[in-house]
């Protein structure tokens, strides 16, 4: 299933979707969200707004984390003119703005005491009123929340309160990290290089299966948000070309291995084919920065791998000396 932007080909997001399609169907419960940063928090709340009934309505995304808890009441509610110093003019609030819709709030684990307390008000009530204004305004909104920590142990902590994580935790939604759901992997890789591809207005690369072998037994620590960039890097350095294993391992190592790139890229001969340097530097690190055992692997000579570290800084990389024997 690729629906959305909501990639769901692994049985354990399947699971998840399922769920999720279940709960649409009740368009006043709240939903919390939970899930490592980058799992897909918000494209499942969005999944789950499109095909409720509540799915002609607005989709609004409030970023809990972004907004200082003195103005929270006015971000929420909104104000009347004169409501404070600056307010000029009259303005809905957020929860307005998301009535007969959805209202997304994004890391509701950083609300404050106060913040708290507006929000397990309003999802009492459904009513708000406007900052400077007594008039109450019903509001039918669903709300879903998403955090990427553990709520149930922030409320044992005693910064998050009880009674409010009892009202968001109605129904309850996990998504597991990508690595635990391993079957995404390679849709989510075909589904982004294809939509970047065209984004850039450049052709579509091909990828080898050694690159792609590669990048689906990779971890993703930063799960599709760390996959949606790589990809898009990926697209902008081939550039219609190939995909190949040493642009991978590139990708993995990381920006040690770019400016590495970079010094290579002054030099010729074995230095500008870029399998050959990649294998360099993935020996070195193995060998701990030793010459010799470099160039037994490498097959090539002890000079020539000294020389090859120089050029590459490698030598100030592992405890500051190369070592010979």
């Amino acid at each position: 299933m690729i629906e959305n932007g909501l990639v769901a080909v692994d049985p354990a997001m399947k699971r998840v979707v399922k769920d999720a399609e279940r709960l649409a169907a009740f368009s006043t419960t709240t939903v919390l969200i939970e899930g490592e940063t980058g799992t897909g928090k918000e494209v499942l709340a969005h999944h789950i707004h499109t095909v409720s009934p509540r799915g002609n309505g607005p989709f609004v995304v409030l970023d809990c984390s972004t907004i200082p808890e003195a103005l929270l009441e006015s971000e929420l509610f909104g104000h009347e003119k004169g409501a404070y110093t600056g307010a000029i003019s009259s303005q809905c609030g957020i929860i307005e703005e998301a009535k007969g819709g959805t209202l997304f709030l994004d890391e509701v684990s950083v609300l404050g005491e106060k913040a708290q307390s507006v929000l397990m008000r309003f999802i009492d009530t459904h009513e708000i009123h406007r900052v400077g204004n007594g008039a109450l305004i019903q509001i039918d909104v669903r709300v879903i929340a998403a955090t990427n920590q553990n709520l149930s142990a922030i409320v044992a902590s005693g910064t998050f309160r009880r009674d409010l994580y009892h009202r968001l935790l109605v129904a309850h939604l996990w998504i597991p990290p990508l690595n635990e759901r391993p079957g995404d992997i390679r849709p989510l890789l075909e589904h982004y290089l294809h939509y970047w591809a065209n984004y850039h207005q450049i052709s579509h690369l091909k990828i080898t299966s050694e690159a792609m072998s590669e990048l689906e037994n990779y971890s993703w620590p930063g799960n599709i948000r760390e996959l949606r960039n790589a990809t898009e890097w990926f697209v902008i350095q081939v550039n219609g070309g190939v995909l190949d294993k040493a642009l991978v391992h590139a990708f993995i190592l990381g920006p040690e291995f770019q400016r590495i790139f970079c010094r290579a890229s002054t030099y010729g001969g074995l230095l500008r084919d870029r399998q050959f340097l990649m294998q360099f530097v993935q020996t070195w690190s193995h060998t701990n920065g030793h010459v010799t055992n470099t160039a037994k692997k490498l097959g090539i000579s002890k000079g020539s791998a000294s020389r090859y570290s120089r050029a590459l800084g490698l030598c100030d990389s592992v405890d500051g000396i190369s070592r010979s024997s």
